[in-house]
Parts: structure tokens; C-alpha cells; sequence
């Protein structure tokens, strides 16, 4: 299980690339600290995993709750996959 951090914790989150994330869980809402882009595209490649859930809705009340800075909500898969929903806050 990953271990979550907030900002006055030591703990530090676990880098997943986003092959990763849709390979460990297909059909999610994925939170990510950091994330990396790739230059050419803008394609997210990768970040710090905190949290995911099938619902959105849960995970941006995740993101809320632990306040961290630079994060992104991508969606790993499934019938949304197409529209390639990225969220950077």
C-alpha cells in the first residue's frame, strides 16, 4: 500500500510513471505530486502518487484535504480515455 504524504510529513510518496498507473489501476482517478510532462507532447509522463478512486469527485476531495502543491488528476483508462482529461491546479 502507498504511503500518502502531507506537507508537514517526512513521508514521501512513491514516483509512477502513468504506464504504471494504468497497469495497477485500470478505470481510475489518479493524484499525482510533481508531475512530469513530456517536452515534446505535453503528455504527462509521471509523478508522486498519493491517492485514487474510480471517483472523481473523491479524489479531488483528496487533493483538497491534503494540500499539496503542483499536483495533476488523471483518469488511467476506460471510456474517458479518448478525451485525455488532465487537471493541473
Amino acid at each position: 500500500m502507498a504511503r500518502t504524504s502531507k506537507i508537514s510529513s517526512n513521508l514521501q510518496a512513491p514516483y509512477k510513471t502513468v504506464e504504471e498507473l494504468q497497469k495497477l489501476y485500470p478505470d481510475s482517478w489518479v493524484l499525482l505530486e510533481k508531475p512530469i510532462s513530456n517536452k515534446k507532447n505535453t503528455r504527462f509522463v509521471g509523478g508522486f502518487f498519493h491517492y485514487k478512486n474510480k471517483n472523481r469527485d473523491k479524489v479531488f476531495e483528496k487533493a483538497s484535504k491534503l494540500q499539496l502543491n503542483h499536483i495533476t488528476i488523471i483518469y488511467t483508462g476506460g471510456k474517458l480515455d479518448e478525451t485525455a482529461l488532465n487537471f493541473i491546479l
